[in-house]
C-alpha cells in the first residue's frame, strides 16, 4: 500500500457524517418564490389563519428550516437530537430518525411555507447555521 492509502484509512474514522448526507436542501430566499414554481419538489401549504393575514408590503424572507415527523400540516416539528457550536463554522444541528419526514422552509410575515418530503430511506439530517443579532442564517441543510 502507498502512503496516501494509509493516510486515507487512518482518517476514515474521523470523517464528517455530513459526507454521507447527499440530499442537500436549499430554500428560496423569499416567498412567494419563483424557484418554487419551477422546482416541482417544493410544495406550498398554508400554516396560518387567514384572519391574521400580514400586510402585503411586508417582507417575506426566509427565517429558517425545520424537519417534520409526518406531514408538516400536523405541525410535528422535531427538535434536533444535538445542537452544538462548531469552532469557526457556527453551529451544527443534527437529527436521527426513521419513517416519513419532511423538510420545511419558514418565511417571515407569511401564512405559507414550502415543504418537500424526504425519501423514506433517509435516516439523518444536519443543518449548519449561524446566529447573529437574533437572526438565523442557514449554511447547509443535508439529509441521507
Amino acid at each position: 500500500m502507498r502512503a496516501s492509502t494509509y493516510l486515507a484509512i487512518l482518517l476514515l474514522p474521523f470523517a464528517s457524517h455530513s459526507a454521507a448526507l447527499e440530499l442537500v436542501f436549499t430554500c428560496p430566499k423569499a416567498f412567494p418564490a419563483v424557484q418554487a414554481a419551477t422546482d416541482q419538489a417544493w410544495q406550498s401549504i398554508a400554516v396560518g389563519d387567514s384572519q391574521s393575514a400580514p400586510a402585503r408590503d411586508l417582507s417575506m424572507k426566509l427565517t429558517g428550516m425545520a424537519l417534520y415527523s409526518g406531514h408538516p400540516r400536523e405541525r410535528a416539528s422535531l427538535v434536533p437530537d444535538a445542537d452544538k457550536s462548531m469552532k469557526g463554522i457556527g453551529r451544527l444541528a443534527s437529527w436521527k430518525f426513521q419513517g416519513e419526514h419532511w423538510v420545511g422552509c419558514n418565511y417571515a410575515n407569511s401564512l405559507n411555507m414550502l415543504i418537500r418530503p424526504l425519501p423514506i430511506t433517509a435516516t439523518a439530517c444536519e443543518m449548519h447555521y449561524h446566529v447573529s443579532n437574533g437572526k438565523i442564517k442557514i449554511g447547509r441543510f443535508a439529509c441521507g
